[in-house]
């Protein structure tokens, strides 16, 4: 596969770029800021939903990849791209598979079984705050004291998020709050690593070789629990849950993230997570009947106003 990142036809990525040459909204961009707030918000909802009729949620998380994996073969074959990589690309872009797809994905399904899907939602929102940290190390971009603000902020709101309070499952939802944060280091470590090969690579082509890599360590896993699964008691509904979150959350979630970091760069594209959160505590309270305590509700404040404060 043939770097772009210096063929004419796909110049360099302008980051302020949100409209096309005669000033109108661009349709990718504008895919780009609906698609990852709603449709991200609410698969946090719709796994909820899924995980109690499966086995496991390894045995969820396995078929769901392989959902993703099969969509983005047809994609890139539709599209006839390319799925050669430089031999210097490859040691990120099994990084990118291996921490970003497969530890993230253990972590944050595990996570999201113990705990809400409105605390695993703001938990995850932390990415872009995680992003900026790494950034800053790396010399991607500056730490300004408003983003330091933003980091204490988002902090201090976790801690009254995640605090283990008295109750039978307080130490599950604790340790499935401690498991959601590990995952969104993982999905920041993603976002930072996954940059080069969105700038180098189409989208398609770079998101289906990690999927498909991710894929299958994530089935090798699941192998006892997916020889164990009871198949026909498992309902039609779960199903639909499989095929939103696998299809539509993963396959195209995923090449639109990658769209999304080679037009307007990682830290823009962490920005449009902010909402997912929002979309996601308000779905749970709706459709879930799940309910913040007081000082939750405060953290959950200071979790957003963290996070938007952190990528201003």
């Amino acid at each position: 596969m043939k770097g772009r990142g210096k063929d004419p036809k796909f110049p360099h990525p302008n980051p302020r770029r949100m409209s096309d040459a005669r000033g109108r909204p661009n349709p990718a961009d504008f895919m780009i800021v609906v698609f990852v707030p709603v449709v991200w918000g609410l698969n946090f909802i719709i796994i909820k939903d899924a995980l109690p009729s499966f086995a496991s949620p390894l045995v969820f998380n396995a078929i769901r990849w392989g959902l993703a994996s099969a969509v983005l073969l047809v994609l890139v074959a539709v599209r006839r791209d390319s799925l050669r990589v430089a031999p210097q690309d490859w040691p990120r872009l099994l990084l990118v598979a291996v921490v970003g797809n497969v530890l993230q994905q253990v972590t944050f399904i595990n996570g999201i079984r113990l705990t809400t899907a409105g605390h695993a939602a703001l938990i995850m929102g932390l990415s872009p705050v995680i992003v900026a940290l790494g950034g800053g190390v790396l010399g991607l971009e500056r730490v300004t004291r408003q983003t330091w603000a933003g980091i204490v902020l988002s902090v201090v709101g976790l801690a009254l998020l995640v605090r283990p309070s008295g109750g039978g499952t307080a130490p599950q939802a604790f340790a499935g709050d401690l498991l959601t944060l590990a995952s969104a280091a993982c999905w920041a470590v993603y976002t930072l690593a996954s940059r080069p090969l969105a700038l180098r690579y189409p989208a398609a082509s770079a998101t289906a070789l990690t999927v498909g890599l991710a894929t299958i360590v994530l089935v090798l896993v699941a192998l006892p629990g997916l020889r164990a699964e009871a198949w026909p008691a498992v309902p039609w509904r779960a199903w639909g849950d499989l095929i939103y979150s696998g299809g539509l959350v993963i396959a195209f979630g995923y090449v639109i993230w990658s769209m999304a970091i080679r037009r307007i760069g990682p830290a823009r594209t962490a920005v449009l997570a902010n909402l997912n959160p929002v979309v996601a505590v308000v779905g749970a309270w709706l459709l879930l009947g799940e309910r913040l305590a007081p000082g939750q509700v405060l953290g959950a404040a200071l979790v957003i106003a963290g996070i938007s404060l952190t990528r201003r």
